[in-house]
């Protein structure tokens, strides 16, 4: 029989596992009595570590499917934020898992103190991970999922007691049920964590749902294609598009197309920038909370035409626009006369979701 040396009913900062035939002894005069421990096996933790690499399997499996499923759809603020946050969180389960597979076979398989040794470095590794992932909680995640928010905080716990468990429950050398015990926590904190990532498909689905700029939501037939961006580059046959755009592009099984009418360099009161520079970096922030009133992001443009008061302006539009997409779609630039002399350019947008 194991037992352990407590005071008051508690386990002390450093106390030792013991064996003794008598579990009742106690030391007269000095306060502490002998509790029962029960032995942790071999089998024990065997069975942990299977249990964890089955789950590792499974959960992996599982990834690949939300990926290719539950995540896919158009390209939205709330939606990217999800996104993230959830890559950080798969990445954290995974870390739990391992620890608990990992943790459990060391203790059968190594020394003691070279078990200590790998629970510090996985440690270490859990707390930076969920560190990380803390900091990708926004106030878009905390309105959009709360399902992931409550996740985060009991995760966090979780981690906390992972860590700092068996020190507080065996001082600087905690032995083989306090380092179990850590990979117990872990088994469950995952479990928790994996149940909580299923459950924020619901969220996800709410977002496609209803568009962030109000109306109603777009009508879909079960399951309806993915929509499809593929721009056109031929070969030959014509002359060749230079890095800032495409000759066309070809959009399939769109879901919703926004318009966006010509928008000026003009900020929120209506006054034009001073340089193009400025007009042009306000022409994309303005277009930007057009897209973000039907949910939508500059990812989902698909069509640009720039109308220019002078045709020395084309090739800083031409910069500008790049910088705000990322990418070439297809453009074309028109040098015209603008409704006022200050209003230098002016810029109309197709997104597709």
């Amino acid at each position: 029989m194991s037992i352990r040396v407590t005071v008051a009913g508690r386990p002390t900062l450093g106390s030792r596992v013991f064996a003794g035939p008598n579990k009742d002894q106690a030391w007269a005069g000095t306060g502490y009595k002998i509790a029962a421990v029960r032995p942790v096996t071999d089998e024990l933790l065997l069975g942990i570590a299977g249990v964890a690499a089955t789950v590792i399997g499974l959960f992996l499996v599982g990834v690949l499917f939300f990926v290719e499923g539950g995540m896919r759809g158009p390209a939205r603020e709330g939606r990217a934020e999800l996104w993230r946050y959830m890559r950080s969180g798969t990445r954290i389960v995974m870390l739990l898992f391992a620890m608990a597979l990992l943790l459990s076979l060391a203790l059968v398989a190594l020394e003691l103190p070279w078990a200590r040794a790998l629970f510090v470095v996985l440690s270490a590794v859990l707390v930076v991970a969920n560190v990380e992932t803390a900091l990708k909680v926004r106030a878009t995640l905390v309105t959009q999922s709360r399902t992931l928010l409550l996740n985060e905080i009991a995760g966090t716990v979780g981690v906390v007691a992972i860590v700092a468990l068996p020190w507080i429950l065996g001082g600087l050398r905690p032995n083989r049920e306090d380092l179990t015990l850590a990979a117990l926590i872990a088994l469950a904190t995952a479990f928790t964590s994996v149940g909580a990532i299923a459950l924020s498909t619901f969220d996800i689905a709410r977002l496609d749902a209803v568009p962030s700029g109000g109306g109603r939501a777009p009508q879909r037939a079960g399951t309806e294609a993915l929509t499809e961006v593929r721009l056109l580059r031929p070969a030959g046959g014509i002359y060749p598009a230079t890095d800032d755009y495409a000759h066309g592009v070809e959009i399939r099984n769109p879901q919703r197309l926004v318009f966006v009418a010509g928008t000026m360099g003009l900020d929120s009161a209506g006054a034009a920038g001073a340089s193009l520079e400025e007009q042009l970096r306000l022409v994309w922030d303005n277009v930007r909370a057009v897209l973000a009133a039907a949910g939508m992001t500059l990812d989902n443009v698909v069509r640009v035409t720039s109308y220019l008061r002078d045709v020395d302006y084309a090739e800083e539009n031409a910069k500008a626009r790049v910088a705000a997409l990322g990418r070439a779609v297809p453009t074309t630039a028109i040098v015209t006369q603008t409704l006022a002399e200050d209003w230098l350019v002016e810029i109309e947008v197709i997104a597709a979701g």
